[in-house]
């Protein structure tokens, strides 16, 4: 539904350089953030992942009213794609750091694997449990924020409104 307003929105032409510009940021984006700004890239996505999660898991509290239910909701569905995006640059960075970046375009496009799934394998077949335990933790964070983002979203977009409309009767 969403995806048919915005081709609609943008026409076919827009739509393909959305399509060539999403192709290349997944294409080169691991090269950006292991080569040119991989310190940079760690602290700006860890911060703000940091942050809106607190600020969502704070903004719980207003599930108290229902018309506010929308602002948590939302901010936890933010928390897990910040999670999630912090995620995948600690991926980037310790697939990059231990097997090179080789292995990772190998990992995403000729194994399918992505690099989330390669970073996992790679601190389990190192025996680096600190970081495992950090890495499905953040992972398992990411994952309730998002879900639980979107369920709440998900029910107050299906929660029946009040009857406005007044019965004449007989």
């Amino acid at each position: 539904m969403v995806v048919k307003r915005i081709t609609e929105a943008l026409g076919s032409g827009a739509m393909t350089l959305l399509g060539f510009a999403i192709f290349f940021g997944v294409f080169f984006a691991p090269a950006i953030v292991f080569y040119a700004v991989p310190d940079l890239a760690y602290e700006w996505t860890l911060r703000a992942a940091v942050w809106v999660t607190a600020v969502a898991l704070l903004s719980l509290i207003l599930m108290i009213w229902r018309t506010a239910r929308i602002i948590p909701g939302a901010l936890l569905l933010l928390a897990g794609a910040l999670d999630m995006l912090f995620l995948w640059v600690w991926s980037v960075l310790i697939v990059g750091g231990s097997w090179g970046i080789v292995a990772l375009y190998i990992a995403n496009f000729f194994v399918g694997i992505g690099a989330v799934v390669a970073a996992f394998l790679q601190l389990l077949f190192s025996f680096h449990w600190d970081l495992l335990w950090q890495f499905v933790l953040t992972f398992v964070v990411s994952s309730i924020c998002g879900i639980g983002g979107g369920a709440i979203l998900g029910h107050e977009s299906e929660t029946p409104k009040a009857n406005t409309t007044v019965d004449a009767g007989p």
